[in-house]
Order: C-alpha cells, then sequence, then structure tokens
C-alpha cells in the first residue's frame, strides 16, 4: 500500500509570493499545495476550497501585508498568534508550529514580530483608514487572504499559521495604480497600471517607493528558504 506523504496548502494573495513558495517547497517527506487568490474575496474562497480538497494536515497564509503598527517598518516579518476580520471574528494560529518557525527565525537572527493581524474584504488604503483599523482592531498588520483561511481551518480543525512580510507602512497611502487590478493567476496587468500612471502622473513617486518597500518584504520572505524544515513540517 502506498502512503501519502502528508500535505500542507498554502494560500498567497500573488503569484510573486507562490513562486518564492514554489522555491523552496520540494521537500520529500512533505507534499506542498499552492493556491493563489489574486487578492479576490471570491477567488480566495474558491482557492481554499481546492486546498482543502487535498485533505491537508496544515494550512499556511503566506505573503505580504500591510502595516497597522507605526513602528512596523517594510520588511519586517510577522508571525502572528491570532487573526481577526472586520466582523469580530478571531482565529487562532497553531501555538507549537508557530512557535517551532519563530525559533528558527530567531536562531538565524531574524527579528520576528508576533500579535494579531486583521484580514479585510477590501484594500485599507489610506494612512487615516489604517490608522483607524490598527485603533479598532488593535492588529499589527493587514492583508486579504489570511482570514479566509483561518475560517475554513477552524471549520475543518485543521491547524494553519500565518506567514507575512510588511510592504506598505502605516505612513503610506498606497497609489491607485498599485490597486490596478491582477491577472486570475496573481500577476499585475502592467497596461492597467500604465493607464492609471497617465491619468494620475504624480503617483509615480509613491508607486517607486511602494515597489522598492515590496522588494524588501520578498526578500524577507525568500530569506526563510533555510526555514523551510520548520515552516513546512509534519503535522
Amino acid at each position: 500500500m502506498t502512503v501519502r506523504p502528508p500535505s500542507i496548502g498554502a494560500l498567497t494573495g500573488l503569484a510573486s509570493e507562490a513562486a518564492i513558495l514554489r522555491d523552496f517547497s520540494h521537500d520529500p517527506v512533505t507534499k506542498v499545495q499552492i493556491g493563489v487568490s489574486a487578492a479576490q474575496a471570491a477567488l480566495a474562497r474558491a482557492q481554499v476550497a481546492e486546498l482543502l480538497k487535498a485533505k491537508p494536515s496544515g494550512l499556511i497564509s503566506f505573503g505580504l501585508a500591510g502595516a497597522l503598527d507605526p513602528e512596523l517598518v517594510a520588511g519586517s516579518l510577522v508571525i502572528p498568534d491570532q487573526i481577526c476580520d472586520q466582523q469580530g471574528h478571531r482565529h487562532f494560529c497553531d501555538r507549537e508550529w508557530a512557535t517551532a518557525l519563530r525559533t528558527a527565525a530567531a536562531r538565524r537572527g531574524q527579528s520576528v514580530v508576533n500579535g494579531k493581524i486583521l484580514g479585510s474584504d477590501t484594500v485599507i488604503r489610506r494612512r487615516l483608514e489604517k490608522e483607524i483599523a490598527f485603533k479598532e482592531f488593535k492588529a499589527l498588520a493587514v492583508d486579504m487572504e489570511s482570514h479566509f483561511l483561518a475560517a475554513a481551518a477552524d471549520q475543518n480543525d485543521i491547524p494553519f499559521i500565518v506567514v507575512r512580510a510588511i510592504a506598505d507602512t502605516a505612513s503610506d497611502d498606497l497609489p491607485k495604480a498599485a490597486l490596478a487590478p491582477l491577472t486570475a493567476t496573481g500577476k499585475p496587468r502592467i497596461d492597467l497600471v500604465l493607464l492609471e500612471l497617465i491619468k494620475r502622473p504624480w503617483e509615480l513617486p509613491a508607486l517607486a517607493r511602494l515597489a522598492n518597500q515590496s522588494a524588501r518584504a520578498h526578500n524577507c520572505l525568500r530569506g526563510l528558504q533555510p526555514l523551510s524544515a520548520a515552516l513546512f513540517r509534519s503535522l
């Protein structure tokens, strides 16, 4: 009888985030299935449903996040202990799994922030909106996928963790060009980005700054490659 290896399901919002995971998910002991939600609520739910079909032993929300806490800088690594949504629901990450990953990161000199992340169905774009969300939810950061995965994990009694790197800070207003719709596979539509810049050329400096900060966040996530054993641990 063939014994199927443990399966970890991972949800990302962007193709670039998924590519990082694929670069270091070739563990012969653990099968890793990755879904890309392209920052759309309906697609995120569909991708979570696909991940559940593989009967995973654990679920991971992986990628970039926006800071709500003014203390967080671009490139900060956040491995939270809980997720909340805007309706007040809370979901707790698997303590043992998250602690093992934080410990492994600390041993390599990687600073990790622990606390709460907010899952939002819509983009929290402006500095004032981030300030209001920080005061209301006491969350360090926000993303648009983790709450869907966390809810499904709780409903199916599957342990989960969240691993996020900060791209935009609490003081950043996201330019409209950065909000251009993505492809269904989570890639930027450059034509739509350029169209927004033609409409708002004054946003170019803010877009360039965000691109630089996003690169720092991606590099932070790539730096987790030596920790893949802790990230994809068998549960």
